[in-house]
């Protein structure tokens, strides 16, 4: 139950962040806050990992989390594509391919 509740109040949060006018920054608007939301998809993998939750608490909040990536997969594939966005991913394959040879 608490795992539905979360999962729901994430999807919320998600919604929010795409649908509301942000703060202006340099002239521009960003439409969410980078850390809240990540905040929130973390805590709904937490809890997804949790031993409190059953399995049906813990597959709804993968759902969730498969429609978050979903929907961020559509808006991605649309986006254009900027004179810095080769380094930047490549940096981040770095990152992880680290984590995966710490393993």
């Amino acid at each position: 139950m608490l795992g539905k509740v979360l999962t729901q109040y994430v999807l919320e949060i998600v919604i929010k962040v795409v649908t509301v006018h942000a703060e202006e920054k340099m002239g521009f608007r960003k439409p969410m806050d980078y850390s809240s939301v990540h905040h929130q998809i973390y805590m709904a993998g937490v809890e997804m990992h949790s031993g409190h939750n059953d399995g049906y608490t813990t597959w709804e909040i993968k759902q969730d989390l498969h429609r978050i990536k979903w929907l961020l997969d559509e808006i991605m594939a649309d986006s254009p594509t900027y004179a810095d966005e080769k380094e930047f991913l490549d940096e981040h394959s770095k990152v992880k391919m680290w984590r995966t040879l710490k393993k």
